[in-house]
């Protein structure tokens, strides 16, 4: 995502709608002299109702703040966590289509649950990224804006990656630290019976580290494993989780 592009959250006054607040959100114009943020693989989104199933993206925050180049405001280089990047309606095939429909937001009584699930870890603007990710993928999804981040939200509780990938310590000998993205993914896929994607970055000192977990969700909330591209940016076979 490229803060700098995208106009701030549109909230709903609370005059408007007496159920909706407005919460606080930082100018645009502050984000002007940040450095380039973090690049990251994410797919056009489809037409509205017009996809096959969901991208659900879970990202590293140290691994997003440390990469080379990157600026974040967080002064501890951002969490040891997974923490939802977005839940993206994708294609099987074919060239999808940008909506850019306006919203209003209708997630007030979400806002705490939201804050600590999906971040903006670079900028912490976390309404601004909400609003980013509903305008280009939650206006596809062909659900209303609530129910949109409660479907995330619930995909997050119900996966919980963290506790996910630490349980493979016994295979791994680690969690944490260096692994082989081979042996991981292996790992993962004979315990969970599912394939995940790996995105990798690099940290500014040339080390490859693991970005970002993609997991293909269908429209019924069941996992499907990844065939293709299970690793995307990961020259190396080795990468780190950074604690």
């Amino acid at each position: 995502d490229d803060h700098n592009n995208v106009s701030a959250f549109n909230f709903v006054s609370p005059a408007a709608d007496s159920n909706v607040s407005a919460p606080t959100y930082v100018s645009p114009d502050a984000y002007k002299n940040l450095s380039v943020p973090t690049k990251y693989y994410e797919p056009l989104a489809p037409s509205p109702s017009s996809f096959d199933y969901y991208i659900f993206a879970l990202q590293w925050g140290v691994s997003v703040c440390n990469a080379a180049g990157t600026h974040c405001l967080r002064k501890d280089r951002g969490h040891p966590k997974f923490t939802i990047h977005g839940l993206w309606p994708s294609k099987l095939k074919g060239a999808p289509n940008t909506n850019g429909n306006q919203f209003l937001v209708h997630v007030k009584d979400l806002q705490g649950k939201l804050d600590i699930a999906w971040p903006d870890v670079q900028n912490l603007n976390n309404a601004k990224f909400w609003g980013e990710q509903w305008k280009k993928h939650g206006t596809c999804s062909g659900l209303k804006q609530h129910e949109y981040f409660k479907k995330a939200l619930i995909l997050f509780d119900k996966i919980e990656l963290r506790n996910r990938v630490a349980q493979l310590r016994p295979v791994l000998g680690n969690f944490g630290g260096k692994y082989n993205l081979q042996s991981l993914l292996n790992a993962y896929d004979k315990t969970y019976n599912v394939k995940p994607r790996i995105l990798c970055n690099t940290n500014s000192v040339g080390k490859q580290q693991i970005q970002e977990f993609q997991l293909n969700i269908s429209t019924n909330e069941v996992e499907l494993t990844i065939n293709n591209e299970e690793l995307k940016n990961c020259p190396k076979r080795d990468a780190d989780l950074p604690l």
